[in-house]
């Protein structure tokens, strides 16, 4: 058999450990596909939409930390990979993208759907590549795999098709690829001593962390102690150190107070693996901070720093925690412990009690009290994440997955695919809204042929309920915001999955619990009440005026003035409240 540029693509890949490789057979792919028929370690998973499998790399990039592979011909389907890709750039998952070309002769021809895919991907990858010889394999593909892992990030490699199928030396085979160096290196002595000098100075210290922060959990955890120090966390990080004390929510629109709370009454910021981009969020009058981070570009980035250390988050906050004096007053804390406790009960009565329609919070709430203690939750964007971030609780090993820094649609299911390759014996769910679900929706036969146990619970309010928000809190009427929605018991059945409907209260938590228990993909259509309110964690006064002019609009084009009255009505109660 002769071993071409392909057979030296796959090895390679092998030597770093990707697992599976996603794509649709065709054309140029049908060289890769044959030098992976003659081996078995990498797997090809075919899919349906060429999004829809970058979105499922960045996915496991992120819940695994290794390296996986999303490939595409020229031409659309290279386009196709954008937004996947942008995602894993954004949130810093390792992702190699393959694409082809029309064969060197014809480069610059104007040849039938050609496009120049250096430009395409120069603001996505950080490693970013044409071939131009068959010599240049096994090296090139190596160094995109190095790029990709040692930068969390996106490495993309452009082959034209003649070169993909070209003969190389068997030797190349069997060369040894180094998979990168070690990130275990610390900060500086000195500025470890001088970030603890600001730190020990403090009496309100806190820690906001981000999703880099998990493989640090202990320190940190022994971090907030010494410090008596609330823990904030950003979106994708809720789900470290879950089971601690000190934890005490979210900051920004989409979380309860007590993260405003923290962020608006600390002297000392300390800041670890994090990017939050929301500058609205952070203290509003400059404070003692301190950020920790593997990545020097990341220093700066959204709040001015007194000490930076740059290093292994673990080993900078040991080195850290070890020139910390013990903080006994603890009233800053018990202050940010309260206000995450005694969220108002406009938030958490519609989470257990009934109510004349389903509501979003207790759907959420349900489906955190039926899941595994080991369930992997894929997160979908807009009205859907803020109910996981106030309404799904986390316990266990429970892990989340969200769009954080690019907040795209349409992914969960996309993601809850690739969770379920890479964590086959867990229950995988799916939380979805029907504003994204059928975007790529293709997929779901995906998951069926593989018998992946996947579970799709999709919150139906028959409208873009955020999109609403967003126009009444400016004071428009809402328009343009009611969706016709399929039948997903049909699709769901085409597709040789299973379907479920929940129509009323009581039969949320046993129709849950059979879909959770059913091995094949499933569809959980869960029909909530579209008028439930989105609310920030403070609503000020010129967002209640504005909330009130839409609502007048809204009424008074409709011809119902009592409406009105009782919309007034409730916008004066809250801010009473």
């Amino acid at each position: 058999m002769s071993y071409t540029v392909s057979h030296s693509i796959i090895d390679t890949l092998a030597a770093y450990w990707v697992k599976y490789c996603f794509g649709i057979p065709w054309d140029a792919v049908d060289s890769i596909l044959d030098a992976i028929r003659v081996q078995d370690v990498v797997e090809f998973i075919q899919v349906r939409h060429e999004e829809s499998w970058a979105l499922a790399c960045s996915a496991y990039g992120k819940l695994t930390g290794e390296l996986s592979v999303c490939m595409g011909t020229s031409w659309p389907w290279a386009i196709h990979l954008l937004n996947g890709l942008y995602d894993a750039k954004l949130d810093r998952s390792p992702v190699l993208a393959i694409t082809w070309q029309c064969a060197t002769k014809l480069h610059g021809t104007d040849f039938f759907q050609e496009i120049d895919h250096i430009k395409l991907f120069d603001d996505v990858a950080v490693f970013n590549k044409m071939a131009v010889s068959a010599e240049q394999f096994p090296r090139l593909i190596a160094d995109a795999c190095k790029a990709a892992l040692v930068h969390g990030w996106v490495a993309h490699i452009n082959i034209p098709i003649d070169i993909s199928m070209q003969k190389i030396p068997t030797s190349s085979k069997t060369q040894i690829v180094p998979r990168g160096g070690s990130r275990s290196t610390t900060a500086p002595e000195d500025e470890i001593i001088r970030a603890a000098e600001i730190i020990n100075k403090a009496k309100k210290p806190m820690i906001l962390m981000g999703r880099g922060a998990r493989a640090s959990q202990e320190w940190i955890g022994q971090l907030a102690k010494k410090l008596e120090a609330p823990i904030i966390h950003s979106l994708p990080a809720k789900d470290i150190l879950v089971w601690h004390s000190h934890k005490c929510g979210g900051s920004g629109l989409l979380w309860t107070p007590a993260g405003d709370v923290a962020m608006q009454w600390t002297d000392c910021l300390i800041m670890i693996w994090t990017s939050f981009p929301y500058a609205s969020f952070y203290p509003h009058k400059k404070v003692s901070s301190v950020q920790i981070d593997l990545h020097p570009e990341q220093i700066n980035k959204r709040y001015p720093v007194d000490v930076w250390l740059v290093g292994d988050t673990g080993l900078v906050v040991w080195s850290l925690v070890e020139h910390l004096t013990q903080n006994k007053d603890t009233r800053f804390f018990e202050k940010t412990k309260k206000s995450r406790t005694t969220r108002s009960d406009a938030e958490k009565k519609p989470e257990t009690s009934p109510q004349e329609l389903l509501k979003p919070q207790r759907l959420a709430f349900t489906v955190w009290e039926v899941a595994d203690d080991d369930a992997i939750f894929m997160i979908d964007t807009w009205a859907v994440t803020v109910r996981w971030a106030r309404n799904l609780k986390l316990r266990g090993e429970q892990r989340i997955s969200v769009s954080a820094n690019l907040g795209t649609m349409a992914y969960s299911m996309s993601w809850g695919i690739w969770a379920a390759f890479a964590y086959p014996t867990k229950q995988i769910i799916a939380l979805s809204w029907d504003g994204s679900m059928w975007m790529l929706m293709g997929d779901f036969i995906t998951a069926v042929k593989h018998e992946l146990n996947i579970n799709i619970v999709v919150f139906n309010n028959g409208k873009l309920g955020l999109i609403q928000m967003e126009q009444e809190v400016h004071g428009m009427p809402e328009y343009m915001t009611e969706l016709a929605n399929p039948d997903y018991a049909l699709f769901a059945t085409s597709c040789g999955g299973a379907w479920y409907t929940v129509e009323r209260e009581d039969q949320l938590e046993q129709i849950l619990a059979e879909a959770f228990a059913n091995p094949l993909p499933s569809i959980v259509n869960v029909h909530i009440d579209g008028e439930e309110l989105t609310r920030p964690p403070h609503i000020t006064l010129k967002q209640a005026m504005w909330f009130a002019e839409a609502k007048m609009k809204e009424v008074i084009w409709a011809g119902s003035i009592q409406e009105w009255v009782d919309i007034v009505k409730e916008i004066v109660n809250q801010q009473i409240g």
